[in-house]
């Protein structure tokens, strides 16, 4: 593209060079656009898969939370909670995989 601005430089009357310049700098505008919207599709893909996980942890959280209650109340009434344990624990490693 620098050598087409140049020739036409150097020879301004010359259409030729004109219009190899122009045609350069038009193709590097269109990839310009290409490449701007493969970025723009990307931000779109990422944003909705970062929002999918963000909900996944978000609804983990929530689960773990309310077992963190039960086990407590069980634990405190001499109550058995090794199954509510076990849901958590596969909760806990859900969340961390």
């Amino acid at each position: 593209m620098f050598a087409d601005f140049s020739a036409a430089a150097s020879n301004p009357s010359s259409s030729l060079a004109a219009g190899q310049a122009v045609n350069d700098v038009s193709q590097f505008l269109n990839q310009s656009q290409s490449i701007s919207a493969s970025l723009s599709n990307l931000t779109t893909q990422t944003d909705g898969a970062l929002s999918n996980d963000v909900d996944q942890v978000n609804q983990l959280l929530g689960q773990i939370s309310q077992l963190n209650q039960d086990i407590t109340t069980t634990t405190s009434s001499n109550g058995q909670a090794a199954d509510l344990q076990n849901s958590q624990s596969q909760l806990i490693n859900q969340l961390s995989s």
